[in-house]
């Protein structure tokens, strides 16, 4: 599988329950590249293919709630690993709040 597929796999696993509405529409872009047009529909306050977010605040919410780390906006292929590495961190966290909150 494609290091693109997966961190689509990844981003958009809840998307039937979230507010990003296909997969389709990003394709083979990188995340910097359809996250960008994101940022860049949001700040103008215009209709995105990707969402119906309307706020930065909004976005940044979604990636906390699904544990992925906000330098994804200018990430690459490249950078998967890097991701992926931050991501581990940030489910860690939240697995340990969680527990800590029992």
């Amino acid at each position: 599988m494609e290091l693109v597929n997966r961190i689509k796999m990844v981003f958009f696993e809840k998307k039937r329950t979230s507010k990003w509405l296909s997969d389709v529409a990003v394709g083979k872009k990188a995340p910097k590249v359809y996250l960008g047009e994101v940022v860049t529909a949001i700040e103008a306050g215009k209709d995105s293919a990707y969402t119906t977010m309307r706020s930065m605040d909004e976005l940044y919410a979604n990636l906390e709630e699904n544990c992925i780390p906000r330098e994804i906006i200018n990430m690459g292929v490249a950078d998967y690993h890097s991701f992926l590495k931050a991501r581990r961190k940030l489910m860690a966290q939240k697995v340990k709040a969680y527990f800590n909150a029992l």
